[in-house]
């Protein structure tokens, strides 16, 4: 049962009254002793805000200064760790990258990423999981893989982030929404890697297998892609739902009304994006090319030759969006929009 609010508050002024006390003192031994003291009121945590208020409130103490020393004492997690002291270091973990520039990069080349993996495997706390997902996905923000890192988003961890994002519809959106960023950000990390078309799919290819299970997933990533609004994350949802789309097997795993979603996502997005930013408009055109073939509605359609007959022939487009919206524009006319991997391997992704 959940602490009340009043018995959660009171608990989170004394801890942050207690750890007062190491406040200008340095060493491991003191760091250890302000993880067991937070770790004695992980009970009384109500959510990742009473969390990122603790960390933030101890990192500023002088034992965690410098870099390299606060790094190895705190990145000395084990999965097998309990729950607790777990989500106390993942915790301070992530707010001390979020402030210091580099952490996240060296807890990636520490063998952080293996490590998170078998978290997200074994644990089955959500407030553990929600930390282990948002500080993994910070990592593969920062860094790229390796091919033999990349061997660990296999099918067991795709499976186990997609099983989590349908059983979490009910809860914390925040955790639902990190679930599924964690997967755009895999996506990202196998395009990167074009060498092997295996590869670059292996998300696609466990969704086209659970078509009649990724209910919640399909919604949400609608959602998100609707609310985002820094083009880094608009451009990695428009890359997996390209990835998606391009593929018969999952190319109808959205619904009809979903598909309309998408095109008015996509065109109001396009009309929104900075003229320097032609990567994103680009990709955004593409991808309504690949909605408008997969059944989207005759109004949706509509829009999107509207949309490329305006760019094709506005003064204030780009020669290359030009070029790019008038051969769109020509195939949807034409009945010859792409709708598979192989008739769109020319796609900018």
């Amino acid at each position: 049962m959940p602490p009340s609010t009043s018995s959660a508050v009171e608990h989170l002024e004394a801890l942050l009254q207690d750890v007062e006390a190491f406040r200008s003192l340095d060493g491991a031994d003191t760091a250890r002793l302000i993880v067991e003291r937070i770790v004695r009121d992980v009970p009384y945590v109500r959510d990742d805000e009473d969390m990122r208020i603790i960390a933030e409130h101890v990192l500023d103490f002088a034992v965690f200064e410098d870099m390299s020393e606060a790094l190895a004492f705190l990145a000395q997690a084990a999965a097998d760790e309990d729950k607790p002291t777990l989500l106390v270091r993942m915790s301070l973990l992530l707010h001390f990258g979020l402030a210091t520039p580099n952490v996240f990069r060296r807890l990636a080349q520490d063998d952080w990423i293996p490590l998170l993996r078998d978290v997200v495997l074994r644990v089955d706390d959500d407030k553990v999981l929600h930390i282990a997902v948002i500080l993994f996905e910070q990592l593969c923000q920062v860094y790229e893989m390796s091919l033999s890192e990349l061997d660990l988003i296999d099918s067991a961890l795709i499976e186990r982030l997609l099983d989590l994002v349908e059983a979490s519809r009910d809860l914390d959106e925040s955790y639902n929404y990190a679930l599924l960023k964690l997967l755009i950000c895999f996506n990202d990390q196998l395009l990167k890697k074009r060498g092997s078309l295996s590869m670059r799919n292996k998300l696609v290819q466990i969704l086209a297998k659970r078509a009649n299970n990724c209910k919640t997933f399909s919604e949400n990533l609608i959602f998100i892609f609707n609310r985002a609004d820094k083009p880094e994350l608009q451009l990695s949802i428009v890359h997996l739902l390209t990835c998606i789309f391009q593929f018969p097997d999952t190319q109808y795993l959205f619904y009809t009304n979903d598909l309309t979603v998408i095109i008015d996502i996509a065109v109001r997005e396009t009309q929104r994006v900075s003229d320097a930013d032609e990567q994103l408009q680009h990709a955004l055109l593409i991808l309504m090319q690949l909605v408008v073939g997969a059944g989207a509605s005759d109004r949706s359609a509509a829009q999107v030759k509207a949309l490329l007959s305006w760019l094709s022939a506005s003064p204030l487009s780009k020669g290359s969006t030009k070029r790019l919206a008038a051969r769109i524009l020509t195939e949807i006319n034409s009945a010859g929009t792409p709708t598979s991997a192989t008739s769109v391997a020319s796609a900018p992704l």
